[in-house]
């Protein structure tokens, strides 16, 4: 399946009746902006230079681009707003402008960086819930982009795991079936060997960080085919543990 694609086109239009101005005046120009993912219009798009100006100087070139964007990309472009908005992704429309925003307006530069810092840096159980919860709208937004996240390779998950209160962790599995728990370690942080590694608790707190925001869509669509039949196969015995350990 092809990757998600951003596709922009950002062009300035001499302003009608603007009279042919020559050297040193600078005509003016009303800006237009417009963005699409996938074919899907992005409405209300604004380039941050140009942010709550209605005129701007005429623009002597006109720039559109196609970028393919991978899952990973796609998470960072949502990971890199404020979680405390995460109600707001509810609206996919929602989440394709954060994608554009974060693609025009932050750069591919900065998204780069913050893949990398996901993929490395310790996160607190605020963070983490955040990062499993942009997971879960990519792969409902973008059904093409479900894949497997590259798997850090941490060593302190038994001190992260320790973080979060059991109460919590009891509360978000409580009523979870096997389908849930499974696909939920499936995007999370659980790595093959963790309950040898790292202990029941660990994969516990894995379970259900993920299963926050899953729903019965992208558990059908994991369970029908998922890319990684191998990771999935033992996430599901891992489920089973942990549900018996219940």
């Amino acid at each position: 399946m092809s990757a998600p694609t951003v596709t922009t086109h950002i062009s300035d239009q001499l302003a009608e009746g603007e009279p042919v101005m020559t050297a040193p005046a600078v005509p003016i120009a009303t800006v237009t902006a417009v963005a699409s993912i996938d074919g899907v219009a992005v409405p209300e798009f604004t380039p941050s230079t140009r942010d709550g100006l209605a005129e701007q100087p005429a623009t002597l070139a006109t720039l559109s681009l196609s970028l393919p964007l991978s899952r990973e990309e796609l998470v960072a472009a949502l990971f890199y707003w404020n979680s405390s908005d995460s109600a707001e992704l509810v609206d996919d429309e929602y989440v394709r402008q954060l994608v554009v925003e974060s693609v025009v307006n932050v750069g591919m530069g900065e998204l780069t960086a913050l893949c990398f810092e996901i993929d490395t840096a310790p996160l607190d159980d605020v963070t983490a819930e955040w990062l499993a919860y942009c997971r879960r709208r990519v792969a409902e937004v973008f059904p093409a982009a479900v894949s497997v996240p590259e798997q850090r390779g941490r060593t302190d998950y038994p001190q992260h795991s320790a973080g979060r209160p059991a109460e919590v962790v009891e509360a978000a599995l409580a009523g979870a079936s096997l389908r849930q728990v499974a696909v939920a370690l499936y995007f999370s942080d659980y790595r093959p060997g963790d309950l040898a590694r790292s202990g029941l608790e660990w994969v516990e707190t894995c379970a259900a960080i993920g299963l926050d925001g899953l729903t019965a869509e992208v558990v059908n669509r994991v369970h029908a085919a998922p890319d990684d039949l191998d990771r999935f196969t033992d996430c599901r015995a891992a489920a089973r543990v942990v549900l018996d350990a219940r």
